[in-house]
């Protein structure tokens, strides 16, 4: 029993996960999922946005650059005058006017550069010349000049590069130095766009720039670098070194490397690389043509920590649900266990002969013929550890029990074989009858829609019926009773047949308040609707008279239909008498006849008239009795 115990403990576990629980993990996890993609997806539009303004805001910086470069080498007027305007004012031979008209000019074209914050100075050099020009103190000797590093760098530098970058130290004319970002870029003349004739010098205070770059980086978690052409990294904001621990000599070849294919194009590219051992989205940027490259890294773990969240707290929520899942079927599965062990002892007492516990029927009885000491010790018998449940469900079973075991030691065993045969025959006769009814329910409410209707009348009569024949508080009801289930057994019919259909039904007042066996008189009218609606296409009349006869009660069931000839009445006679119906036909008359026999005996049956064309006569002629045995006895045991 034990291993019948765990396996149906195992089984019982199992349909509880699969049934309810399964089902609520699949639509969490699902939505859980989703969710996770959806927010993924946001994040990921968010950074790609918040690139595109980041990288529209650096590219005004260099705008200035290429505003100037546009001016000077696209004007075929302004290169050459811009020249010789320099060798004349260096050598002061610019007349009053003509020197108002090159400040203006110079005011003209640096004006873009005062105007940018980031833009420390500007200058323009042409070759063969001892002066450029300065955005700050417009024309100045080279000799006199405290920053000339970009003069030794531009007379280095190879010829066939036209833009370059590099950072270096500038000392102002005040004295003061400040790191710098210097942009070169050879100034080609309108008329000849293959010869260079001069350097636009652009030069970026490193400072607001990187405190720009820091400020992005503390706001948006996101590592903000600018490179060059080559990869080269130009500015980085300074807690980079706290965020990824890699030396920017390495960094800038590895992007460099990541992004080969799209380095020089003009769209903006995101990827996921790896930066030492920390796993990053990049997203590189082309902002100028000098080469500049915004390059954007979010460690993963801080871009999608929100996801991780979310993750985090739904697969904890998944655990919890499957623990408290298991731990909910595993406690609902034992306590089935311990209900049929209970169940199973009770039935094994019985067959032993033992003593059901306190409250049965059959304890009660034996209580009285035992003797008081142990009367006494069968009332101290703990009933602890049990629930609510359990002790309905062991007191049901016990009740059970008592009543067939005092069936067992106060009847003979023909008599007990009797009454299971009778209850097996009246339960026979619901599922025949509830068959039939549900099948016209079904057609007329089809048929009909809305409101009060014939099909939610028969539901109410059908509610009725079953009442009645679902209580099996005893085997009797009165003939009042009978013939009130009839009426609603009747208006069903009616309902279904319409016109087709007559029923009427006479008692004596005298008898209606005496017993017959439950649900005797429904088969018969049953048996009269089923064989003579077949056969019948006019209306089928069906009469139940009841009337008294001294000590007896005579019930006769008639109705007009077709009938049936002599040779298939015998038949029918003869196998009332038999245990079974044939091939399930007249089923109610066969078990009505069997239920006669088996309360009243032998003696008692049922008779059938019938004649062809003109219908069938069945007649019962029973006992009457003022009381219900079956209860009387129940009382008195």
């Amino acid at each position: 029993m034990k291993t019948l115990y765990r396996k149906f403990f195992q089984m019982e576990t199992r349909n509880l996960l699969l049934a309810v629980l399964l089902p609520v993990l699949i639509l969490g996890l699902m939505t859980g999922l989703l969710s996770v993609r959806i927010l993924r997806q946001e994040i990921d539009n968010n950074f790609e946005t918040r690139a595109r303004y980041f990288s529209h805001h650096l590219s005004n910086i260099t705008q200035t650059v290429e505003d100037l470069y546009n001016s000077l080498s696209r004007n075929s007027i302004i290169t050459p005058n811009l020249k010789d305007a320099i060798l004349q004012a260096s050598r002061g031979q610019l007349t009053e006017k003509e020197q108002e008209q090159f400040h203006g000019l110079l005011e003209l074209i640096f004006a873009s550069c005062q105007k940018n914050p980031y833009v420390d100075s500007c200058y323009i050099y042409y070759d063969d010349t001892d002066y450029y020009i300065s955005s700050p103190q417009q024309l100045i000797s080279l000799k006199e000049s405290s920053d000339t590093d970009w003069y030794e760098t531009y007379l280095l530098s190879d010829p066939d590069t036209r833009a370059w970058t590099e950072t270096r130290t500038m000392i102002r004319a005040d004295g003061s130095s400040g790191e710098v970002l210097t942009v070169y870029n050879r100034i080609f003349p309108a008329t000849d766009p293959d010869r260079p004739c001069g350097i636009l010098i652009l030069n970026i205070d490193s400072t607001p720039l990187k405190n720009l770059l820091e400020n992005w980086n503390r706001q948006s978690k996101t590592i903000a670098l600018i490179t060059a052409e080559s990869g080269r990294i130009l500015f980085s904001p300074p807690s980079f070194a706290q965020t990824l621990s890699v030396p920017l000599s390495e960094l800038g070849p590895t992007l460099r490397t990541q992004f080969d294919s799209v380095w020089r194009q003009d769209t903006q590219e995101r990827r996921n690389i790896s930066v030492g051992s920390v796993s990053c989205v990049c997203l590189v940027q082309r902002l100028s043509r000098f080469g500049w490259h915004l390059a954007l890294i979010a460690p993963k773990g801080n871009l999608y920590a929100p996801v991780n969240r979310l993750l985090f707290l739904l697969i904890s929520t998944i655990l919890l649900t499957l623990l408290c899942g298991v731990l909910f079927a595993a406690y609902t599965a034992n306590q089935k266990v311990r209900d049929i062990a209970r169940i199973h002892d009770s039935i094994q007492r019985a067959k032993e002969g033992a003593l059901p516990k306190r409250g049965s029927l059959l304890a009660r009885v034996q209580e009285k013929s035992a003797p008081e000491t142990d009367r006494t010790d069968a009332q101290k018998e703990p009933d602890t550890g049990v629930s609510d449940y359990s002790k309905a469900l062991r007191e049901l079973i016990d009740s059970f029990l008592d009543k067939d075991y005092l069936t067992i030691q106060l009847a003979e065993r023909q008599h007990y074989a009797q009454v299971l045969e009778l209850k097996a025959l009246q339960s026979q006769l619901n599922p025949h009858f509830l068959f039939n009814t549900l099948t016209t329910i079904q057609w007329k409410a089809i048929a009909l829609t809305g409101g009060q209707n014939h099909a939610s009348d028969m539901i109410e009569y059908l509610s009725d019926i079953l009442r009645y024949s679902l209580d099996d508080s005893s085997r009797m009801a009165t003939i009042r009773e009978e013939q009130a289930m009839l009426e609603s057994y009747a208006a069903i019919q009616h309902i279904r047949y319409g016109e087709r259909f007559h029923y009427s039904c006479s008692c004596d007042p005298a008898i209606s308040g005496h017993y017959v066996i439950r649900m005797l008189l429904q088969p018969l009218v049953e048996n009269s609707i089923h064989h003579g609606m077949n056969q019948n296409s006019g209306c089928l009349n069906v009469q139940v008279s009841i009337t008294g006869e001294a000590d007896k009660v005579r019930i006769c069931v008639s109705d007009d239909g077709s009938g049936m000839d002599e040779n298939r009445l015998q038949e029918i006679r003869a196998g009332l008498t038999e245990s079974m119906s044939e091939s399930g036909r007249h089923i109610g008359l066969y078990n009505v006849s069997k239920r006669i026999m088996l309360t009243y005996g032998e003696d008692v049956h049922l008779n059938i008239c019938s004649t062809p064309g003109q219908g069938t006569v069945i007649t019962l002629l029973l006992p009457l009795l003022d009381a219900d045995p079956f209860l009387r006895s129940s009382k008195e045991a």
